[in-house]
């Protein structure tokens, strides 16, 4: 299995890429907290910056941990009504209820437009999710249709109520640094898968190979895809640890059973924080795998490592760019949201509001792309074999 690896990467290259991997993977959980603020006093222009500032949000936050309640809910909507000034309400009531409030703004969206004077009470408040979610279906450049709208709405029904409060705005950051790691390795499997198989042809060693039997071949063709899949896990689970750590370690798990809707009102996803994180680790892998083995299959085919990794990149950042074009149907944007490469903005599977029919089931953006994902990779390996296989046995 060494041997293979030594194809690819020679034993100093790899030393580079685990050194690099560490120092990217401490970089990448801690640089961007340096970056957070919040304020010191709701009528002071001065603010607290980096890992500290969480810290200081969290104590004020404190005093709202709990079960959320329509009467938590009346208390901030009161206290934002008791401000004449929208702007000044808003301000005060993010400084004193930093996760109530943003519940609050994201239940009745309208405070921001007009003001206190249209909301009476939040006594409704646990029916705002879904209504939400049916006006952004509703409002919006895509076309939904009555049947996507009604599966969403009964998603959200069934999401798990009542939710209980606290500080939850690290998360955001957790789920951009799994991104940026998935990102990376997305690509760095793209470098690899480039190189595989061509190696053997373009230093002339396909000449020996013709000559193997062809179990032998085929047990070649699956040692080269073991080698393959396990130094990329081996250095992905390696990054996300590491990250994982730091990033923890810094400001805590705070909200780590609490559910998502806390942070993210309108998403589908009836987890925890916590679960949201281990399920984006695993997509996110899956991803990273997925584009590897795809490459690899591109390799096979082309037979060039310079051309491939070019074919690869471009194939991958295509759906990136298609789900954001406004002007493709509905059914195309769809599809694309279940691509490797889309994978690993975390976020955007978050807000999701796509629902996905599997046989009997209407299922989620994160679980059509667990299967999409395991499915591609499975038939690239299948046709990977048969295809240098037969590449070989012609010359």
């Amino acid at each position: 299995m060494k041997s293979e690896l030594m194809k690819i990467l020679s034993s100093k290259q790899r030393k580079i890429v685990i050194i690099g991997i560490i120092i990217f993977s401490v970089l990448i959980a801690f640089l961007p907290l340096l970056t957070y603020d919040t304020m010191t006093n709701p009528n002071s222009l001065v603010v607290k910056k980096g890992v500290g500032a969480f810290s200081k949000e969290k104590n004020r936050d404190s005093a709202s941990n709990g079960v959320i309640t329509k009467k938590k809910m009346n208390k901030v909507l009161n206290y934002y009504k008791s401000f004449a000034s929208s702007d000044s309400a808003y301000v005060n009531c993010i400084y004193k209820y930093p996760t109530l409030s943003n519940l609050l703004f994201s239940a009745y969206p309208e405070l921001d437009i007009n003001g206190n004077k249209k909301i009476k009470n939040a006594d409704d408040f646990y029916k705002r999710n879904w209504v939400q979610i049916k006006h952004r279906m509703e409002d919006t450049d895509q076309e939904y249709t009555a049947q996507e709208i009604s599966n969403a709405v009964k998603k959200a029904k069934a999401i798990k109520k009542p939710y209980s409060s606290e500080y939850s705005n690290t998360w955001t950051y957790a789920y951009k640094t799994l991104m940026f790691i998935a990102m990376l390795f997305s690509v760095f499997a793209v470098f690899m898968g480039t190189r595989i198989f061509s190696v053997e042809n373009e230093n002339s060693m396909n000449l020996i190979l013709c000559t193997i039997e062809e179990q032998k071949l085929k047990n070649i063709i699956r040692n080269k895809m073991n080698v393959f899949i396990v130094f990329l896990s081996k250095m992905y689970f390696m990054s996300v640890g590491i990250s994982s750590v730091v990033f923890f370690v810094a400001v805590g798990t705070s909200a780590w059973n609490r559910q998502l809707q806390i942070q993210y009102f309108t998403s589908l996803l009836n987890i925890s924080f916590g679960s949201a994180y281990l399920l984006f680790i695993l997509i996110g892998w899956l991803a990273m795998i997925t584009i590897g083995v795809v490459t690899c299959l591109i390799n096979t085919i082309i037979q060039k490592t310079y051309t491939s990794f070019v074919v690869g990149f471009v194939l991958f950042v295509v759906p990136f760019f298609l789900i954001r074009f406004t002007g493709l149907p509905h059914i195309i944007r769809k599809i694309c949201m279940l691509m490797p490469i889309n994978a690993c903005f975390f976020e955007k599977i978050i807000s999701s509001l796509y629902t996905y029919k599997i046989m009997f089931f209407h299922v989620l953006t994160s679980t059509g792309m667990i299967l999409n994902l395991s499915f591609l990779s499975v038939v690239c390996m299948v046709a990977i074999e048969k295809i240098y296989t037969k590449s070989i046995r012609e010359g």
